[in-house]
């Protein structure tokens, strides 16, 4: 082992949202009339530089445990059109104690805003302000706020409540998928493939910067192609007192939402300090790139199955964008499962987590990988969180390949979410999604330790955070230990 090896693939929570994800400035603006910094974090939207408009603009106020969270939880719903694009700032500092200083707010606000407004392409006639943290800085905020801004946060705090925020003041109405059931039509198939040639040009991912250092890079041979492997691990990790380890799929675009869910449920001593793995796509590969090998590395085996139902001509009309066969290029998981379990395993060895207590977190297909992998015995994670997984992917192949039950099978724990409005969406009823319950249930039946959840209310998106709290809470809880309290 050389002597800079325990730094590959680790990255701390503020290079996570600040160099991880493209399009963030983190910056500190000097606010006229005050002598006090503000650290900033700005997420602006993937459009920002193809685009000459204005965006709404979101602050977040005590944000320092939730930056990463926020941009990318604005970002995912703003790709799913649920919410409008925006340009989000998480105010790093100053802290509650500081804005409740009488006066303070106002001082802060106003010249934030001319600075912000100044810097970037911002509509002022729709300003946000948000109270992260535990929500202490409300009051404050209030007080300082003119007709411009709609303060959140006095009741609900955390990234929930922020995304709660973001659906009530940028929802476009728009739901979720709602132009993909119009693919399963099998018309399609052929005349995307005729288009296939211009699609390809559109879908050339533009110009960028590799994300951060080579060190995140990881190559691998079973599927003959890069991952990006993000480490985040808590201080009391050591070689002599190992932590478990949850490794998150579709990192690209949601390793901060589970990495600060992790850091701060620990922090108030719910769960046991842990190690977040991130698995993510290179960014160079643009978001067409990622969206494509998610669908084929996620994808259970097709085992026969022909691509012939609604679910199976949409992804047929997707692949032919780019000018290939679905059935060709889809069920892709069992080289997923070995390059976690005989590549990237064996490449983090030197990092402190407890080999017998890995865990496995998928959302939407990823969440159906995680169901691929809680059915194969050779999968080396023991437990399980999946949030709205297609069911029908690979025709409802988690349905068809139920794992037999074994005495010497490990003993597994399972967590399967979805939100209340998957139920009646379009999109998400061909994708199975509504079925999870049923899933669910012939695992209990093959004596699984499983637990289901609907949350009233979430889109696909949206239940994303809240899903991942609650899941965290329910897995490891049970080892959890009170914070450290100091003493007099």
């Amino acid at each position: 082992m050389t002597s800079d090896a325990p730094a590959r693939f680790v990255i701390d929570l503020h290079a996570a949202a600040c160099e991880r994800l493209a399009q963030v400035e983190c910056i500190t603006l000097i606010t006229a009339g005050s002598a006090t910094p503000c650290q900033v974090a700005v997420g602006l939207p993937l459009s920002y530089g193809q685009r000459r408009r204005r965006y709404p603009l979101v602050i977040v106020f005590d944000a320092a445990a939730m930056a990463g969270s926020v941009i990318e939880m604005s970002r995912l719903m703003t790709d799913t059109k649920e919410v409008r694009a925006c340009i989000v700032v998480a105010v790093r500092t100053p802290t509650p104690a500081l804005l409740a200083l009488p006066g303070m707010s106002a001082l802060l606000i106003e010249p934030l805003l001319d600075a912000l407004t100044r810097r970037y392409r911002i509509d002022d006639r729709l300003v946000t302000v948000f109270a992260g943290g535990d929500g202490a800085a409300v009051p404050a905020l209030e007080a300082a706020a003119d007709a411009r801004l709609r303060v959140f946060g006095q009741r609900k705090h955390g990234v929930p409540a922020f995304v709660d925020a973001l659906r009530t003041t940028l929802a476009t109405g728009v739901d979720y998928g709602r132009g993909m059931p119009a693919l399963r039509r099998r018309l399609w198939t052929p005349v995307l493939r005729l288009l296939s040639p211009l699609m390809r040009r559109a879908m050339r991912p533009a110009a960028q910067p590799p994300a951060l250092a080579a060190r995140h890079r990881l190559r691998s041979e079973v599927l003959d192609r890069d991952f990006e492997i993000f480490a985040s691990l808590p201080d009391e990790a050591t070689p002599e007192r190992p932590v478990p380890a949850l490794f998150v799929l579709d990192a690209s675009i949601e390793f901060s939402i589970v990495a600060e869910a992790a850091r701060n449920l620990a922090a108030a001593g719910l769960i046991p300090p842990i190690a977040v793995i991130g698995v993510g796509v290179p960014r160079a590969e643009g978001h067409y790139g990622f969206a494509f090998r998610r669908f084929e590395e996620f994808s259970p085996p097709l085992d026969g199955y022909a691509c012939d139902d609604d679910l199976g001509n949409i992804f047929r009309a997707l692949f032919a964008l780019r000018g290939e066969d679905a059935r060709a290029r889809l069920g892709r998981a069992p080289g997923m499962l070995a390059f976690l379990a005989d590549e990237l395993l064996p490449a983090i060895r030197h990092l402190p987590i407890d080999g017998d207590a890995l865990g496995l977190l998928g959302h939407s297909a990823g969440a159906t990988f995680v169901g691929y992998a809680l059915h194969r015995p050779q999968s080396p994670f023991r437990d399980y969180i999946g949030v709205s997984p297609g069911i029908a992917i690979s025709g409802d192949w988690l349905l068809r390949a139920l794992p037999t039950p074994s005495a010497e099978a490990p003993a597994r724990t399972a967590r399967f979410v979805i939100g209340g409005e998957e139920k009646t969406n379009a999109f998400n009823i061909i994708a199975g999604i509504p079925r999870t319950r049923i899933y669910v249930e012939h695992l209990r039946a093959r004596g699984v330790d499983v637990r289901y959840a609907c949350h009233d209310g979430e889109t696909h998106s949206s239940v994303y955070p809240r899903a991942v709290e609650e899941a965290l809470r329910s897995v490891y809880a049970q080892s959890a230990t009170p914070p450290l309290r100091r003493t007099a």
